[in-house]
């Protein structure tokens, strides 16, 4: 059986997909893998290196073109109606692996896990590293509703290709890509994922090299912006309703935090350039803003409170509880 399908998306990545390529082919380890690489309708010659790469080599591996392109969540979706591997890593054409990867997340995966996740290197495109990106639960096994705070609150850092999941689990819930938005579609992807795990462990390992690509901020297009907020507000819509679905509701404030944190960047950005359409959106989206920044603090407050001054929490939340009638938040 295969080990591990690795699927990559690929669209007009003609400058970087050898890497990505190369990084497969030069991993140590003797395991049976599974190369997908789905060509979102490029037109610079994208499938032609592909091809030329992957002809020769020891591995299994399928080329799909697509008609017309629909993006990486489609790619992806795509690419697993096809994956064989009892892993699956989705990896983006621009980034890369290290030598171990492969042996290392499968080897631990192996011990029964569903999801295994490492740390990542968030480097230049001249390969110059910005810095590494590290997580918090080494202890985690058994999961959790606190795992998936972890992720909405920002300490678990999924990106698309930084862990590899049992393809059993996708099968089993029914897990894909939301397709049709272009924003957020990973880590909406990556919650599910986590939330409808039985066992996560966490690989302390800067194993992926994600490739940070410069955005211009010379010109902001208005319509760009109303979309990413869009997928934004779509992506809460879903999760919020997964939520529901799984009787997770408790955890819908901090999806609330989450949301409101994607979009104040957004504006952020959008205040560099073009100061009266960031004002226009903050008078547009202040609720959400708001709840972002008024929960943010609260939960900064109440670590600091639960790990230097646990006994002061501990007054602290009592005088709230009969506050409210003895009843928890």
């Amino acid at each position: 059986m295969t080990d591990i399908s690795i699927i990559i998306p690929m669209h007009n990545s003609r400058e970087y997909i050898t890497k990505a390529l190369e990084s497969i082919l030069k991993n140590k380890t003797k395991r049976k893998i599974e190369i997908i690489a789905v060509d979102d309708n490029s037109t610079d010659g994208t499938s032609e290196i592909v091809e030329k790469i992957l002809e020769n080599s020891s591995v299994n591996w399928k080329l799909i073109n697509l008609d017309e392109n629909i993006g990486p969540a489609g790619a992806r979706n795509v690419g697993l109606k096809y994956a064989k591997g009892r892993y699956i890593q989705f990896l983006d054409s621009d980034d890369f692996i290290h030598p171990l990867f492969i042996e290392t997340m499968c080897s631990v995966a192996e011990r029964g896990y569903d999801v295994v996740f490492s740390d990542f290197s968030l480097i230049f495109p001249n390969g110059r590293v910005k810095r590494i990106c590290s997580n918090r639960g080494s202890a985690i096994k058994k999961n959790t509703e606190k795992n998936l705070i972890q992720f909405l609150m920002g300490e678990i850092r999924l990106i698309s290709s930084n862990l590899i999941i049992r393809r059993a689990l996708l099968k089993t819930h029914r897990l894909k890509f939301l397709e049709g938005i272009r924003y957020l579609e990973d880590p909406e992807f990556n919650f599910r994922v986590l939330a409808s795990a039985e066992y996560i462990k966490y690989v302390p390992q800067p194993l992926v090299f994600y490739v940070q690509r410069p955005n211009s901020h010379s010109r902001v297009n208005s319509k760009k912006i109303s979309k990413t907020i869009r997928d934004i507000l779509y992506v809460k819509y879903s999760l919020r309703l997964f939520l529901r679905r799984k009787g997770m509701e408790v955890l819908i404030p901090y999806l609330n935090v989450y949301i409101g944190t994607r979009i104040r960047w957004v504006i952020e950005d959008v205040l560099v350039t073009s100061p009266q359409l960031g004002k226009e959106l903050i008078n547009r989206y202040y609720y959400l803003i708001q709840d972002s920044i008024d929960n943010t603090i609260i939960e900064y407050i109440r670590k600091i409170l639960v790990t230097k001054l646990p006994a002061a929490y501990t007054i602290l939340r009592r005088g709230y509880d009969k506050f409210q009638g003895g009843t928890s938040r």
